[in-house]
């Protein structure tokens, strides 16, 4: 988790090496928020939110380009990258550990470069920049046909004051469906660019109004950041999908919607049960099961997720009572914000994949067999199952199947440029070692070998 007293510590630093009091930076932010077109409060309330920030109590999300313009220096701005050393170096860092991906990071610096009218050598202002369509892992430039400079130009608040602001609401909410009905079949890391744009241009017409449009935009935004939360989930960036969460929830609060609290509430508990952290799940799904959703399918959902984290706890009862109650509770058809049937099928790949953590692999070869027979579940979807289906099978030493489930979940993964379904791969593998000398092992390694070399080829 990111450490609040590291980057609270570092804006205060930043501050002090200036010589600057309080008020004297409030005045700077004021000035370079205004160039941003972002409002901000009275100084005394601006004040109060910096010695919030550099306690550590407050990210200041609605103020990042901000803070940027005060510390970056031209020749920065220019060329998008800070110097070693400089102040704007050490404000990304602080940035990095409040849980800002790099992705989020560099446009965040192009967003400040093109609020300054700085020219980026061979980038002009006015031009719409493509660039490759995969990148290799880590590689932090965004995929193929986002007009970077495009999604990224800050929106003029003025403009929805003098339209019609509901109109933004509505907009946001929907490219956000859109987007996640292109998840199933599309590399992450070529959604999470536009996501992220997406995120950035919404967020500056929120404010801490409590008013029916504000709300309305609350819950927008807390769909988006869950979705840019799942898109790291499967980037396996878990501290941009903690981050994102965290957002979520935050969001979902502000919207006074029950069923979207707790919906992110119960996504964030099946992010912390999937990367090991069991108590944080158990927490979070207990706070998501206080609400009151008074829905069907949100109450089937929520027990596979507290079945997911007492499975993670290694509480075999309360697993299986938990998807007992989603198992009893009545067929539901698509309801908002799921987006296809929760239904017995789903329900059983949560099914096989409890009994997987409590080491129950003949049952869990079981469950997962319906789901994937009964579900037709999208691209990514299937893969998941497949790799859990491949370790049950591993665990009862049955090396032919599980090679099987394995190299189809693998041409899944390198299609879809999956990180999480391509470790799940790499972990099986590593655990074959006792049969490589197998046939069905050294046939997976060079289908393995041939992939890996064809993806490289790809992202150069």
């Amino acid at each position: 988790m990111p450490s609040s007293a590291g980057w609270g510590g570092a804006l205060k630093e930043l501050r002090e090496n200036r010589g600057w009091s309080h008020a004297r930076f409030a005045v700077e932010l004021e000035g370079k928020s205004r160039q941003a077109s972002r409002p901000t409060p009275g100084r005394e309330s601006l004040v109060r939110m910096l010695r919030d920030w550099e306690s550590g109590n407050h990210r200041p999300r609605d103020y990042y380009v901000s803070f940027i313009l005060v510390y970056a220096t031209e020749e920065e701005l220019a060329s998008r990258v800070p110097a070693p050393g400089s102040e704007l170096d050490h404000l990304m860092a602080a940035f990095a550990t409040m849980g800002l991906a790099m992705d989020r990071r560099r446009f965040l610096l192009n967003a400040a470069a093109r609020i300054a009218g700085v020219t980026a050598g061979s980038i002009a202002l006015g031009a719409q920049r493509q660039v490759p369509l995969l990148g290799r892992q880590g590689d932090d430039r965004p995929p193929a046909g986002i007009a970077v400079d495009a999604a990224w130009r800050p929106a003029d608040p003025g403009m929805i004051r003098d339209g019609d602001r509901s109109m933004v609401t509505t907009v946001v909410g929907s490219v956000t469906g859109q987007y996640r009905r292109l998840e199933g079949n599309t590399p992450a890391n070529q959604l999470i660019v536009p996501v992220a744009g997406h995120l950035q241009f919404a967020t500056q017409f929120l404010s801490e109004e409590d008013s029916a449009e504000n709300r309305t935009l609350a819950a927008a935004l807390s769909e988006a950041s869950g979705f840019a939360a799942w898109l790291s989930f499967d980037m396996r960036d878990h501290t941009a999908a903690r981050t994102h969460y965290g957002d979520a929830v935050q969001y979902a609060r502000q919207s006074r919607s029950n069923v979207l609290a707790a919906y992110m509430l119960g996504s964030m508990s099946y992010w912390a049960a999937s990367v090991g952290n069991a108590s944080e799940a158990v927490r979070l799904v207990e706070q998501a099961k206080r609400l009151d959703i008074s829905s069907a399918t949100g109450t089937a959902w929520l027990a596979t997720i507290e079945a997911t984290a007492q499975a993670a706890a290694n509480d075999a009862h309360a697993a299986m009572a938990a998807i007992q109650q989603a198992e009893r509770a009545p067929a539901a058809g698509p309801a908002w914000p799921w987006l296809t049937p929760f239904d017995a099928a789903k329900i059983a790949g949560y099914r096989g994949g409890c009994h997987l953590r409590l080491d129950q692999p003949t049952d869990a070869q079981q469950a997962l067999q319906e789901a994937i027979s009964q579900a037709r579940p999208a691209p990514k979807a299937r893969a998941l199952l497949l790799t859990d289906l491949a370790d049950a099978y591993l665990r009862q030493h049955k090396v032919d199947a599980t090679c099987q489930c394995i190299s189809e979940a693998f041409d899944i993964g390198l299609k879809k440029r999956s990180e999480k379904v391509l470790h799940r791969v790499r972990v099986l593998r590593r655990q074959l070692d006792r049969w490589k000398t197998a046939r069905p092992v050294r046939e997976l390694d060079t289908q393995l070998l041939r992939g890996l070399l064809w993806g490289q080829a790809t992202s150069t």
